[in-house]
This record gives structure tokens, C-alpha cells and sequence, in this order.
């Protein structure tokens, strides 16, 4: 192929403020250099678009009603085959199924998609488990997001292992530096943190995956236990919004929370926490928690999927039993009470994302995949 660069699509369902959505971001950001990169996105308002514009990357919404709305195909394959691709990338379901089919119509060389979860609609939802899991056997490559993501993928949905190849996410380890005494003052200060008050910080969407209801619960044990002076700071929005507020006000501990809702500045944020906490029932890897351990910050986790290989239990966190508000709680109170400890398992923490969670690894890794695929296609 010479000089010319590959150009890449990346299509995703939505382009709000989550997970997949932002590592998408980091990676456009990252490879633009080195790829022709175009977005587009089924539906939603797309919160994300103004930041990928500023990069000069160009971003189409395919105004997707339904899961039955076939028009969405019809303008990605106008999409395809004006742009000339060489490859189509997924991310998540809807834009997986879509995507496969107007890129067979199309006659997209590269056919890639990224597994980002380990969640269980997949078994819950078995029409949806079986039309995924053909498409997916029908792929160039699979890439999954961590070791637990594969192993789904072969156990549940039955994909041919040759398909897969594990990349762990990696994230941009300078915006999370790990702070001195005086940055976690001015981020403390930011936030309007009193001087003795602990903050144990969440950063996630307000969805029934992330367990926020068994931080709730596991409050009044840590209040017992570790004083008043106490803030569980949760950045994030999400349909449990109400229920959540509600639960707290039952349980007591409202006055012990703060919900910031779609905070943006999660360095300065992370910078100014005592402790991260993420209770998730499941999680493809947990970009959450690689940000607070790049941020020096000591986590608890529960023992989950992908969360299982970033932390390692008494190393670079702490892994705790999943729904479980008094097992929750005892690791929030064991790290409270011993700075050691948490000093430790922070500098770990950092030292192993630095090491093996690394945006630029992750994006040295997929350019590597593409530039392979394309090869072998003799494009």
C-alpha cells in the first residue's frame, strides 16, 4: 500500500459520555496521525461529535429510529461506498449488526469488531445471542477488550476462538497524573471538599450493572465505623437516578452523598479522592478504575469479569464479593484505616496501568491488527 494511508470507519451506536464511547474517542485521538479515520453513529444526540470534530475527523449520524429502522443500513451503505473503506470497525451491538450487513453490501474489504462487555443479555436474550454469534463468526477479527470478554464470547456465544485476539483498553496515562500534596489540595478545594473530610469516589453511569445500590447500603457501616467526615462522590447520570436518591434518603445516608452527574473533569476529581469504588455485577475491563489507579488512587472492586485482571487483589486494589454491601463496606473501612496500605496498593496500581494499560500500547496493538488484515487481503 505504500504512503496511503488505511482508511478506517468506526461505527458506534451512540456517541454519549460512556465507556465505549470515550475509549473511541482516546483512540481516534491517538491514530489520526497514522489513519484516515471517519465516525459515524447510529442514533442520539451525540454529545461526543463537537470533540471529534475539533480533531478534523469527520462524523455522521445515521438517524437510526429502531432495531427495525433498515434505512440506517441503506444510508451506511451509501456512506461505505462513497468513502471507499478499507476497513469498517463496530463497537457495541446495534452497530455491529448494522454494520456487518451494509459492509457485506458494500463490500468493505476489513470487517472489525470491538467487544467491549461481558454483560448477560446475551444469555437472557438468546434470538439476539444467536444473530450476533453468526455475524460474529462471520468476521475478519474480534477483538475483545480482556481476557473475560473472549472467554464469553467462545462459552456463550460459541465464536471460533481464531477469530479473537484480547486488547486490553488503555488510557492516556498523562491526563491522570498522580498528584502531589499540593495538586490534591487544589483539587480538593475545586470540588469544595472540606480539609478532614474522606472522599471514596464513583465514576460510572447510574445503571443497575455498576451496583451503586450496594454502595448505599454499605454507608452505614462505614460511617460507624470511620466518623461523619465522610463524602461518597458519584460522577455519572443514568436511569437510577430517582430510585437511587430515593434509596439513600430511605437508608438514611443522603447527606453522606454528592451525585455530580455528567462530571467531565474526572482527573481533577480523581485527584482530590481518598478511595475509588466501582461495585459493578459485571464489566468487560473497567476503564473506571484504570483512570483512578493512573490517578494514584487506592480502589476497591468487586471480583468481576474483566475487574478480576486490572486489580490484583492486594496488590494494585482490592477485590471484594460482588452484591455484597457488608463485604463493601469492610474494604472501604480496611483502607480508610491504613494509609500504608493504601499508599501501597496505589503506587502499584499506577506502576500497572503504565505498564500494561496504556493508551498507546492499546493503539499500537490495533494499528498493527489493521495493517495485517489489510495485508492478508492484498489490498
Amino acid at each position: 500500500m505504500g504512503n496511503v494511508r488505511i482508511k478506517v470507519l468506526h461505527l458506534i451506536t451512540e456517541l454519549e459520555r460512556g465507556g465505549a464511547e470515550l475509549l473511541l474517542l482516546d483512540m481516534c485521538r491517538q491514530l489520526r496521525e497514522s489513519l484516515d479515520i471517519t465516525v459515524a453513529y447510529l442514533r442520539g444526540p451525540g454529545s461526543l461529535v463537537p470533540e471529534l470534530q475539533r480533531l478534523d475527523i469527520p462524523v455522521h449520524c445515521l438517524r437510526m429510529r429502531s432495531r427495525a429502522d433498515i434505512s440506517a443500513v441503506w444510508r451506511l451503505w451509501r456512506l461505505l461506498r462513497r468513502g471507499r473503506f478499507t476497513i469498517i470497525h463496530t463497537h457495541l451491538i446495534d452497530a455491529d449488526l448494522v454494520g456487518f450487513i451494509a459492509a457485506r453490501l458494500a463490500g468493505v474489504p476489513v470487517i472489525i469488531s470491538t467487544k467491549h462487555n461481558t454483560d448477560d443479555f446475551r444469555q437472557r436474550q438468546s434470538l439476539v445471542m444467536k444473530v450476533d454469534s453468526w455475524f460474529a463468526n462471520r468476521l475478519d477479527k474480534i477483538i475483545a477488550v480482556s481476557h473475560a470478554v473472549a472467554q464469553m464470547l467462545v462459552q456463550d456465544q460459541h465464536v471460533v476462538s481464531g477469530k479473537i485476539q484480547v486488547v486490553h483498553n488503555g488510557i492516556d496515562t498523562e491526563r491522570f497524573q498522580n498528584p502531589d500534596v499540593s495538586q490534591r489540595q487544589a483539587a480538593r478545594q475545586s470540588f469544595k471538599f472540606a480539609p478532614p473530610t474522606r472522599v471514596i469516589t464513583t465514576v460510572a453511569r447510574l445503571h443497575p450493572q455498576k451496583g451503586h445500590r450496594y454502595v448505599l447500603q454499605a454507608i452505614p457501616a462505614v460511617v460507624k465505623a470511620c466518623g461523619e467526615n465522610i463524602c461518597f462522590v458519584w460522577a455519572g447520570e443514568g436511569p437510577l437516578q430517582h430510585e437511587l436518591e430515593a434509596l439513600a434518603d430511605e437508608l438514611d445516608v443522603r447527606r453522606f452523598i454528592r451525585f455530580l452527574g455528567c462530571e467531565q473533569n474526572i482527573p481533577q476529581l480523581l485527584a482530590g479522592s481518598d478511595v475509588f469504588v466501582l461495585a459493578s455485577l459485571w464489566e468487560g475491563l473497567g476503564i473506571a478504575v484504570l483512570e483512578a489507579q493512573a490517578s494514584g488512587v487506592p480502589v476497591i472492586a468487586s471480583r468481576v469479569d474483566g475487574l478480576a485482571e486490572v486489580v490484583d487483589d492486594g496488590v494494585s486494589g482490592a477485590l471484594v464479593a460482588t452484591a455484597d454491601p457488608d463485604a463493601l463496606a469492610q474494604g472501604i473501612i480496611r483502607l480508610l484505616s491504613d494509609p500504608e496500605q493504601c499508599r501501597r496498593l496505589a503506587e502499584e496500581g499506577r506502576r500497572i496501568v503504565e505498564q500494561k494499560f496504556s493508551l498507546a500500547g492499546m493503539c499500537r496493538e490495533l494499528l498493527g491488527i489493521y495493517q495485517e488484515l489489510v495485508s492478508r487481503k492484498r489490498l
